[in-house]
């Protein structure tokens, strides 16, 4: 049975939604490197060793690695817009797969609950097949209807036992795809 209260945290474990996810951290990690782009680098390492040994052009060196950026800077903000296009895209990408796992739910839940339905009818059919049955029998064994009535009657149980097979089988095939459209199992466990 499917607890109708499941959490939507469930979602989580589909591996569309991983992946999109994954996608959306990565782009957010790309707009924050073409941010950090802007900011000059210096390596206080070589400075410091130019400095020691005496060297007058430290100055000119960090002033170099300052300017750096000021003269790219067009390319560092068609970077950082870039980013920010990719990581839009990403979001709409996540809210499709989003939307899309919960659909997949939706349908899911309403085609266990159309076929649970119908095997329920079907076990009726087959039960209403079986005292039919039943009553062809003995009106065949007392004689009041002949052995065409009594294969009729059987012929209409084997078919209804087979439909009630049928709509059980197609039960278990919507909870399959309930599963699978949840991510996982639904159990306390994380089993079904």
């Amino acid at each position: 049975s499917i607890n109708p209260g499941m959490p939507s945290e469930l979602l989580l474990r589909r591996p569309d939604l991983l992946s999109a996810e994954a996608a959306l951290r990565a782009s957010d990690a790309n707009v924050d490197a073409a941010r950090a782009a802007f900011f000059p680098s210096i390596d206080l390492s070589a400075g410091a060793s130019t400095a020691l040994t005496g060297g007058a052009d430290v100055i000119t060196s960090l002033a170099g690695s300052l300017a750096a950026p000021i003269f790219t800077a067009g390319r560092l903000e068609g970077n950082l817009k870039g980013a920010k296009a990719r990581t839009a895209q990403q979001v709409a990408r996540y809210r499709q797969a989003t939307l899309s796992a919960l659909r997949d739910v939706d349908v899911g839940l309403k085609a266990l609950s159309a076929a649970e339905e119908r095997e329920k009818q079907l076990e009726i059919a087959r039960e209403a097949a079986g005292r039919s049955l039943s009553l062809a029998e003995i009106r065949y064994k007392s004689g009041a209807d002949d052995l065409t009535s009594l294969l009729n009657a059987q012929s209409t149980y084997f078919s209804a036992s087979d439909s009630l097979v049928q709509g059980r089988l197609d039960r278990l095939s919507a909870a399959i795809d309930l599963f699978v459209a949840i991510g996982g199992g639904w159990g306390e466990d994380g089993g079904a």
